[in-house]
C-alpha cells in the first residue's frame, strides 16, 4: 500500500489522507482555477458589471456589488432560456 500524506483541520477532528504527488496535483488544478477566476473578474470589470475597490495592493468586492453581478448574470440567461 502507498504511503499517504495526513492533512488535519484546524480542531484537529477530520483528517483527509492523500496519496504522495497527489497535494502538487490539487494545487496545479487550484492554480488554473485561481487563473480562470482572475481572467473573468477582469472582465466584469471591463464591461462595467462589476465595481471593484482597492484596499492597499488588493482588489476586493463589496457584497452588495457581487450580488447585483449575479442578479444581472441570472436574469440574462433567464432572459435568453425563456
Amino acid at each position: 500500500m502507498a504511503k499517504t500524506a495526513e492533512i488535519v483541520n484546524n480542531n484537529n477532528k477530520d483528517k483527509i489522507q492523500l496519496i504522495p504527488g497527489c497535494v502538487e496535483h490539487i494545487r496545479y488544478i487550484l492554480t488554473i482555477i485561481d487563473d480562470l477566476f482572475e481572467q473573468r473578474q477582469s472582465y466584469y470589470r471591463r464591461e462595467g458589471l462589476l465595481k471593484a475597490t482597492r484596499v492597499g495592493k488588493r482588489i476586493r468586492y463589496l457584497k452588495s456589488e457581487l450580488i447585483q453581478l449575479l442578479d444581472r448574470l441570472t436574469s440574462r440567461t433567464n432572459d435568453d432560456v425563456s
